[in-house]
């Protein structure tokens, strides 16, 4: 039985450095003590969310363009708002908001959550408005008063 060795083609001194050797260290941020005070050096000041350098509270729209950590709260989208809605006599809208509806393209019914104690039952209507403007308002069962998704 013979033992064949193979000789690696490139010598170990050719192959990639260690990650470990000098050329490859992290670049660690600069010490406070070697920055220049005229060059608006010295120590770091923290920044906290929300305040300005004399501690004071920024409103948060300032707050979020000086500091791009600063969260931010996201609006829902299509978040129902009270709407003012005349009714006909037999429920379906006349008016939203002062202008005359021109016709109801739609009307579906939502009973949801029933098993909750915050049940949902709503009677939603797609309306045309005079003005042509789309607009879906529903009237609340549960909690009484007309709401608009969209538009008015």
């Amino acid at each position: 039985m013979t033992h064949e060795t193979h000789s690696h083609p490139l010598p170990l001194e050719t192959h990639a450095r260690s990650r470990a050797e000098p050329g490859f260290a992290r670049a660690q941020p600069p010490d406070d003590s070697t920055r220049n005070p005229a060059e608006g050096g010295g120590p770091r000041e923290k920044a906290v969310r929300g305040q300005d350098p004399a501690g004071g509270a920024l409103p948060d729209a300032l707050a979020r363009r000086q500091n791009p950590g600063f969260p931010r709260v996201a609006a829902r989208l299509n978040e129902p708002r009270a709407a003012l809605v005349e009714e006909g006599f037999d429920g379906t809208p006349c008016r939203v908001n002062r202008q005359p509806v021109a016709a109801v393209r739609e009307e579906w019914r939502v009973l949801d959550r029933w098993w909750t104690e915050e049940p949902v039952s709503r009677r939603y209507f797609e309306v045309v408005l005079e003005s042509g403007q789309n607009v879906v308002v529903f009237r609340d069962a549960e909690r009484g008063g007309w709401s608009s998704q969209r538009g008015a």
